[in-house]
């Protein structure tokens, strides 16, 4: 499957990067035994280290993509991503679909930014 690994930075220092994940030779989680654990204390708060020592094989993962070396360093997000054929990828940026604002814990509403962050849509060709 195709990941998206990105912060919410804009800019030429920004990361957001597209990586194949291959799950065929990880560690099947749900073939552990159960343990209880609280909110914070979970597999998903272990290092890979931690997790090697444990015996759990992670996924691999190779770079596809550097989306910002490409030039998409203008947006805060990447958010949804879908192949088009095999060498053209699509992807977009919502930006919370224009509701960027503040939360008006008193009225229960939205107050809409004044200059909302605009969508985004791109096409990669040539993967």
């Amino acid at each position: 499957i195709l990941v998206a690994e990105r912060d919410d930075k804009k800019g030429e220092h920004a990361e957001k990067k597209l990586y194949a994940v291959n799950f065929s030779a990880a560690t099947n989680l749900l073939t552990l035994p159960h343990r209880d654990v609280d909110q914070d204390s979970g597999i998903d708060d272990l290092s890979p280290a931690v997790l090697r020592r444990a015996g759990i094989a992670l996924p691999e993962k190779e770079l596809v993509l550097d989306v910002v070396k490409k030039g998409f360093d203008y947006a805060d997000k990447l958010e949804g991503l879908t192949m088009i054929d095999e060498h053209t990828l699509a992807f977009v940026n919502d930006n919370d679909f224009g509701l960027s604002g503040a939360f008006d814990p008193e009225s229960g509403r939205l107050v809409p930014a004044d200059e909302p962050v605009p969508s985004f849509f791109g096409i990669f060709a040539g993967l």
